[in-house]
């Protein structure tokens, strides 16, 4: 299947840009087993898995890797899946320190890898793993070089160097001597074929019992000493007949696995019946048994040569460049057999001239100075492709310390110089980084913290010239930064390998001649090879002294601040008590004021009203006019003084708020309105509206004041029409009104709707202004303050109140309050 990424989790994706520069091969996996998907990687894995970062991210791991079905990776996954299980349930890191995971070669098949690898779990803030990362360490080279070396311990691997060789090798075991190996020099020998193998020797080959064959076998094995013994005569069944060979013989103990006692015997025997022969027909025995032991001598050299040395390739040249001696291995990187290679020389063997002539010019050398040659070169493998050797030409010396022949061991290097040079890159790569970095940053190798590498930044930072520094261990370079707590702090992180971090740490540092205290954040990684020990140190350092000196600056600013506030404050207070205290002075003069008026205007009124009924019939019309006007000022003096105390009532904030249904309360408006509206003939519409928490007196007061507004401007040419409805906003909508903090608060919006006469544009804050009108007292009675008090009570309730209106056209008043 192929897993996709959660969008929920794709704003986490910038925590990961440092993977991408990060040396190693690691992979960022989600936890949403079984799928694990992949959601971020590293260069080093791209270059490892020849698998770009687009073509993995977003799928699971193992749609990516998938088992190796006709290999052995199927643990490799197993072992994978169960270590992300321990993860998901335990919380913890988890390693598999070897495991084989095979990984597809692009071209349908699969490249044998093994791998170190470390999972480790990415806590949330609830302790529930939210990432796993995969770290992996690419191994293969280090265990298929270990598999060759292990290939080629103990006798039985040395064995399969020899099973084509012209002498005969064989293997017994067990106190019955059972033959379990025999090359095909021995059937050959023998006239006998594999079905010896199983089975004890004397039943196969009856005719050796009496000739001490089986008595060496335990010499061998009780004593653990290799036997060897020259010409030894043996008498074999040839075709029914008794026939007699001598053999060179070497019998060695055969120790099986975990074993420290021989459990069996590895024999060689060389023939040199022919020479026994051929010298006893030429020479005396004495004469006869010097050259046999002198042959066997040689013999038993270059057998001791091939044997003391254990790489991937053997083989032996004689002097005139012929190969006398080649390993399966040697033969298998030809594509050759034994008989196309052996008693050829270079170019025979598919050697360049450039190549056999500089061999040539070596075992020459070796031959000369009976030293070794060592070398590199490139050579083509019969499957692999073109590989890179690492060689050595040692001399084969005879009795008199001659050099009679040139053996040559090769091992393949390709993968370790791979490896070298991928360190050597990295290696460069990180130099480069650190001297191109803004920061200060430094490498310190060793126990003693030598200075390897430093950029300008660093230096800048010491305040000391750069070879004064460089390649001496810190403490003696900058011995100015000695005994504050660095070298302990440095050690530990040598040691241990844990990162030490310090923020705003101070130290004391003589720059440029002058003693001075500089704040650093720091850090101190340890820096290690590719096999992960640790080399030195890394340490990365950020100056800021200037933002820490700033910072203590802005401290002291802040405490003198603190204290010009705290006065500022105290004669706020005083200011803002002497104010108070004016307000309420204010207030009860307009409470006294406003009642000392009323009962002159009562008075006013009522001595009018008399005055006019005793003049009675003798008014004239103009003195009848002139009473009218003197009721008309009295009354218009009665309403202002009344509004101004209904104002000075909206001013006194109440300290309590309580729930108020404005639907009750418009109830109780239009109530008090019924005669005004029965007269002019209104029609009031009004909607569901909210309840808030507010004082209910001043919301009637505000309703009331705005539904006389709307009957009071009325068009006189048509029936009035007023409408009232609500809904809840948010502030975003009124952006332009509210304060940037009430931007996601919620309101209640109330509109108030008229058909009447309306208003210019430019009048629409005018109106909302104590005793300001729009219209002569005779059109339009009023005093100029019913707005006014409007206002005050949506200020009251934190809310905001203004007017929409063209001449002509009606107005519309919208008020938001607070939900």
């Amino acid at each position: 299947m192929n897993a996709s990424i959660p969008n929920c989790n794709t704003y986490h994706f910038s925590e990961f840009r440092f993977l991408a520069a990060r040396p190693g091969i690691t992979m960022i996996l989600l936890p949403d087993k079984p799928i694990y998907t992949i959601v971020a990687v590293s260069n080093d894995f791209e270059t490892t898995s020849g698998r770009k970062r687009e073509e993995v991210v977003g799928r699971s791991h193992f749609e990516v890797f998938p088992e190796n079905q006709a290999g052995s990776s199927l643990s490799g996954v197993h072992s994978l899946q169960n270590s992300f299980e321990y993860i998901l349930q335990h919380k913890v890191s988890h390693s598999l320190p070897l495991v084989r995971y095979d990984i597809p070669d692009g071209e349908g098949g699969f490249l044998e890898m093994y791998w170190k690898s470390t999972n480790a779990p990415v806590l949330d803030e609830k302790g529930q793993v939210e990432y796993i990362i995969h770290t992996s360490e690419d191994v293969t080279a280090q265990v298929k070089a270990a598999q060759r070396e292990n290939a080629l311990k103990g006798i039985e691997k040395i064995f399969y160097l020899f099973m084509h060789a012209p002498f005969v090798v064989g293997l017994v075991t067990g106190e019955h001597h059972v033959l379990e190996l025999a090359n095909e020099a021995a059937y050959k020998l023998w006239g006998k074929g594999p079905e010896m193998i199983g089975r004890p020797l004397l039943e196969s080959l009856p005719e050796l019992s009496g000739q001490g064959i089986t008595e060496l076998f335990e010499q061998v094995k009780s004593t653990g000493e290799t036997f060897r013994s020259l010409a030894t005569p043996i008498v074999f069944l040839a075709n029914g007949k008794e026939q007699t060979n001598y053999f060179n013989l070497i019998y060695q103990p055969y120790y099986s696995d975990g074993s420290d006692i021989p459990t069996g015997v590895f024999t060689i025997s060389h023939d040199v019946t022919e020479q026994v022969i051929a010298q006893k027909k030429t020479l005396d025995s004495e004469a006869a048994l010097h050259a046999s032991k002198e042959e066997t001598e040689r013999q038993k050299r270059i057998y001791e040569t091939i044997t003391s040395n254990t790489p991937d390739l053997i083989y032996v040249f004689d002097l005139n460049y012929r190969f006398t001696y080649v390993n399966e291995a040697l033969l298998t990187m030809w594509g050759k057999t034994w008989n196309e290679a052996i008693g050829k020389g270079l170019p025979e063997n598919g050697y360049e001239p450039w190549h056999t002539e500089m061999h040539h010019r070596e075992i020459d050398q070796v031959v000369a100075t009976k030293k070794p040659v060592r070398g590199e070169v490139h050579f083509p493998h019969a499957t692999l492709g073109k590989r890179l050797y690492d060689y050595i030409f040692v001399p084969v010396l005879d009795q008199n310390g001659e050099v009679e022949a040139v053996a040559g061991t090769t091992r393949d290097i390709t993968e370790i110089k791979q490896a070298e040079e991928v360190i050597r890159k990295s290696e460069i790569q990180l130099r480069t980084m650190i001297l191109q970095a803004p920061v200060a940053m430094c490498i310190l190798r060793g126990p003693t913290h030598v200075i390897d590498i430093a950029n300008e930044a660093m230096i800048n930072l010491w305040g000391k010239p750069w070879e004064q520094v460089m390649n001496k261990p810190v403490f003696e370079a900058l011995p100015d930064a000695a005994g504050q707590g660095l070298e302990g702090v440095m050690q530990k992180v040598y040691q241990t390998g844990d990162p030490f971090y310090a923020n705003e740490r101070p130290v004391e540092l003589l720059r440029n001649g002058r003693w001075e205290t500089v704040y650093q954040n720091f850090v101190y990684q340890s820096y290690r090879d590719g096999g992960g020990e640790i080399l030195g140190v890394i340490a990365i350092s950020v100056d800021v002294t200037e933002q820490v000196l700033a910072k203590k600056k802005i401290e002291e600013n802040e405490v003198n601040l603190q204290v010009r506030v705290q006065e500022r404050t105290a004669e706020l207070e005083t200011a803002n008590q002497e104010l108070e205290r004016s307000n309420r002075n204010l207030e009860e003069f307009a409470h006294a004021a406003s009642h000392d008026m009323k009962e002159p205007i009562r008075k006013v009124l009522t001595f009018t009203d008399q005055l006019k009924s005793s003049l009675g019939p003798r008014l004239t019309e103009k003195e009848k006019i002139i009473f009218g006007r003197i009721e008309n000022a009295t009354q218009r003096m009665g309403l202002l003084v009344d509004d101004l105390l209904e104002f000075s009532h909206v001013n006194e904030r109440p300290l309590e708020k309580e729930e108020v249904d404005l639907n009750v309360k418009v109830q109780q408006v239009l109530t008090d309105l019924e005669l005004l509206i029965e007269e002019k003939k209104a029609q009031v519409r009004v909607g569901q509206l909210p309840t808030i928490k507010g004082h209910k007196r001043q919301l009637q007061q505000l309703l009331q004041n705005l539904i006389s507004n709307a009957l009071k401007y009325s068009d006189p040419d048509q029936e009035p029409v007023i409408v009232v409805t609500a809904q809840k906003v948010q502030g975003y909508a009124f952006a332009h009104r509210v304060l940037p903090e009430q931007l996601g608060c919620h309101f209640y919006l109330i509109e108030v709707k008229d058909n009447g006469i309306g208003f210019e544009p430019k009048y629409a804050e005018k109106i909302f202004q104590m005793f300001q009108r729009l219209h002569g007292k005779s059109e339009y009675p009023g005093t100029g303050v019913g707005l006014s008090i409007a206002r005050k009570v949506v200020d009251n309730h934190g809310g905001y109140i203004w007017a929409i209106s063209q001449l002509s056209e009606g107005a519309t008043f919208k008020i938001l309050l607070p939900a």
